[in-house]
């Protein structure tokens, strides 16, 4: 211990006495420290924070599987009943249950009506033992029970604690108070508490009753998301194998609808934040690229600083001092380094989250849970005696070999004819620097192409709103007195209605049938069905490619008539001319003269719906007018507007407002934005990746420069005598330079090199994160030698120039 301290105090007289030296190694650790820090406590917020439900490991969600599976995540109400009967009952003599139980969610958008207005809110219908299957409790109320499953007037509803606190200011006494969720009233039974991770996002839950509707037990219609908790005494493997099971007795049982579909179970931990998992974790390896950038820059600020103290440990060998004592007390100082950097880094993490929250933005769930806590600190201190480690030990047993003239290198041989360590560690940098630009490179390319996507539509200055237009009204007659209230107001051009808002990733597919040719349920096509109104396709500049399009003549008396785009054409009838060809939704028609027949009457152009990252999807139209079949299938009375202002004009939100208020103050408006807003939230994840990506890499370009300028001016230094020796002897100025820049330029392309090949090796981590572009792009690959070459010879060319400018007689004094 006495050891210790000594070591102690005497690292930090040796740091002391370096200043510069000492102040520059702490602020390149700080910064790596820092930034790496703050991009972990984003992953452990999202991806690595444990789930706040009891034994959540035990939570999963049952998914279907198979080639011939297109429903994902979503079972049928049958399925779900069949499936949980078989796996929440023992299984044979003395066998416990595998299942706690399963629980179905479905989702629903009411209207909530309060006292600040109306608002769309996303909702969920559960099964009533969902809360205790999950282990959670309400803060306030009772959970649902049996009773509550039937009669619509008494229905129950648990609020979640946000919207209890935003909608109903955290009012203790609502239970038991009956909320407005338009076209019904519901009877508020419970408040959830504020501590829990729930497999959805859901503000609110009524009690799913699957005996409510025909389409509930229809096995070919698939809404439900379904959970389940694994008993204690099964395994994981165990309950995924009678899942399996028996998801083939219900394939074989109903081959209409099943044949070819398997169940399959996944951890619910492993479904939260699936989209941006990967993303963040390319994230995380790419500032931990800077961390090491980081100590490869100190570990060469501690090999010049133990060349020149090799005169003193060489002595203190000669007097018998262990060499591990020499190590130990360089180690110390590199310990000492990093504490302080690590105190820093702490400092910068704080401002980086910050910086990465504002950054994030909409664009990465679970961001509430961002802080500093003890898992953060508890890697920034990991992270700063790893730095230690990795800056410290190189040095510690290069300064303590004996080795006098260890820095002689970088356009010349070293004292003992080998090349300087740091050369090794510039090449690693430069190799890590070269990933890091190649994918800020990638990422930006990437965003450019997404910005150049043909989205198939017109959208600059559109503004758009939603409202809710079932609620006990006739919704034809409702939209038509929305769109000419908005119409009227001065400045706009024109109105549309759409049931599903462009760009805004909305749909909803549905099976549909062709009469000519019957298939089994389970071979439906899937298609995206969207409500509008005439003038819709003109209005956002979509083409007219066959037929006609839909026009005002298109009413609830008339022939029901659709339109499809390109992709829905050839999807249902390959080369075939689709206009004239005749389709209905799922519920099949009894006959030819069923009013059930949509008759295609023309094929519009495809558009980018989910934004240019998602290809287009068969779709077809129908006019609002004659869609009594979308209110069965979910859209529910939820209709938008598309507004054109006049050039140069915005109408603000009020106007708009108000002019739905002036139809009816009790119609809700809500998500009043522009398509401009929902067109940058679809790229908002590759924004966010490529934002972070440019300051990573902008960091480790910087740290290379700082590196590389480090190591020449330290081998100008070291080799003054040597230059001068050469000058002496008639060597040329311009020969010398050209040396020292052609060691510099040797270290930036090999580093550049490496890189690139590292990249290769690490594309398919990021190749799916990509649009329009490849890792093996030659322009990115090509800037980033370009740009690691120059900063080289950039960095270098001072010391070159210094050394270049050397005085023979007094170079050869120097040692």
């Amino acid at each position: 211990m006495h050891g210790l301290l000594h070591d102690l105090r005497y690292g930090t007289r040796a740091l002391v006495r370096r200043p510069t030296t000492s102040g520059l190694a702490i602020v390149t650790l700080a910064v790596g420290i820092g930034l790496s820090t703050a991009m972990f406590s984003l992953v452990e917020a999202v991806v690595l924070r444990p789930l706040r439900l009891p034994e959540p490991e035990r939570v999963v969600r049952l998914t279907y599987t198979g080639e011939t599976n297109r429903f994902g995540h979503y079972l049928s109400g049958p399925d779900f009943e069949q499936l949980r009967e078989s796996v929440t009952r023992a299984v044979g003599p003395g066998s416990s249950r595998p299942f706690v139980d399963l629980a179905a969610v479905g989702a629903w958008l009411p209207t909530l009506v309060t006292d600040q207005g109306g608002r769309r809110i996303w909702a969920g219908r559960v099964s009533p033992w969902f809360f205790r299957m999950l282990g959670i409790s309400p803060l306030l109320g009772r959970d649902f029970v049996a009773d509550d499953v039937t009669g619509a007037e008494t229905e129950a509803v648990i609020l979640g604690y946000r919207i209890w606190q935003s909608a109903f200011g955290a009012d203790v006494d609502i239970i038991g108070r009956r909320i407005d969720m338009s076209p019904h009233t519901y009877t508020v039974i419970g408040i959830l508490p504020p501590d829990i991770d729930l497999p959805t996002d859901h503000e609110l839950w009524t009690v799913l009753d699957l005996t409510s509707a025909s389409w509930m037990r229809d096995r070919g219609v698939r809404p439900f998301l379904v959970y389940g908790r694994v008993s204690g005494d099964a395994t994981l493997g165990r309950a995924r194998d009678l899942v399996g099971q028996v998801a083939t007795r219900i394939a074989r049982a109903h081959p209409d609808t099943n044949a070819g579909v398997d169940v399959d179970i996944v951890p619910l931990r492993s479904t939260l934040a699936e989209n941006v998992r990967r993303p963040l974790l390319i994230l995380l390896g790419a500032v931990l690229m800077v961390l090491l950038i980081a100590c490869a820059n100190v570990t060469n600020l501690l090999l010049a600083s133990g060349v020149t103290r090799s005169e003193e440990f060489a002595i203190c060998l000669a007097l018998g001092c262990p060499r591990g004592r020499l190590v130990r007390r360089v180690l110390v100082e590199a310990l000492l380094l990093s504490g302080v950097a690590g105190t820093l880094g702490v400092l910068t993490t704080i401002a980086a989250v910050d910086a990465i929250r504002a950054i994030a933005s909409d664009s990465v769930p679970r961001l509430e849970g961002l802080a500093i806590n003890a898992a953060v600190l508890g890697f920034a201190l990991i992270a700063a005696l790893a730095s230690a480690l990795v800056a410290g030990l190189i040095p510690a047993l290069r300064a303590t070999a004996g080795e006098r003239h260890a820095g002689r290198s970088l356009g010349g041989r070293s004292g003992s004819g080998r090349r300087h360590p740091g050369e090794a560690l510039l090449i690693g940098e430069f190799a890590l620097c070269a990933v890091l630009l190649v994918g800020a490179g990638l990422f930006l390319r990437s965003l450019g192409h997404l910005d150049r996507v043909d989205l198939g539509l017109e959208y600059a200055g559109v503004q758009s709103l939603r409202t809710s237009v079932g609620s006990g009204r006739d919704p034809v007659a409702t939209i038509d007195e929305i769109r000419s209230s908005l119409q009227r107001l001065v400045g706009v051009e024109r109105v549309v209605a759409t049931s599903h808002i462009p760009l805004s990733g909305a749909y909803m597919d549905v099976p549909v049938i062709l009469r000519d040719r019957p298939v089994r349920d389970v071979d439906r096509p899937l298609v995206t069905y969207r409500v509008i109104s005439p003038g819709y396709f003109e209005a956002l500049g979509i083409g007219l490619v066959r037929g006609r399009t839909i026009h005002g003549r298109d009413g609830a008396d008339s022939r029901r008539v659709a339109v499809v785009n390109e992709a829905a054409a050839k999807r249902l009838w390959g080369d075939a001319d689709p206009v004239g060809q005749i389709l209905a939704l799922a519920d099949r028609p009894e006959d030819d003269t069923s009013a059930g027949w949509i008759e295609v009457v023309g094929v519009v152009a495809d558009v980018r719906h989910g934004g240019p990252g998602s290809p287009p999807m068969p779709a077809f139209y129908v006019s609002y007018s004659q869609a009594d079949q979308a209110w069965r299938w979910g859209i529910g009375g939820s209709m938008g507007f598309l507004v054109w202002p006049t050039a140069g004009v915005s109408i603000s939100e009020a106007r708009l407002r108000q002019a739905v208020r002036e139809v009816s103050a009790e119609i809700p408006v809500f998500a009043v934005t522009t398509l401009a807003s929902y067109l940058r939230s679809s790229t908002a994840q590759t924004r966010f990746a490529a934002t972070l990506l440019q300051i990573f890499s902008g960091v480790a370009f910087l740290l290379a420069a700082v590196g590389i300028y480090g190591l020449v001016s330290f081998a100008v230094r070291r080799r003054t005598h040597d230059i001068g020796i050469r000058m002496a002897l008639g060597a040329d100025r311009f020969r010398v330079q050209k040396e020292i820049l052609g060691g510099a330029l040797r270290i930036a392309s090999a580093g550049a090199v490496a890189g690139l090949v590292l990249v290769q090796l690490v594309g398919r981590a990021i190749a799916s994160q990509l649009h329009g572009v490849t890792t093996s792009d030659l322009s990115t690959n090509l800037t980033t030698v370009l740009a690691l070459v120059s900063v080289a010879l950039v960095a270098s060319w001072v010391p070159a120039r210094h050394a270049a400018a050397l005085d023979p007689s007094q170079a050869l004094r120097a040692e």
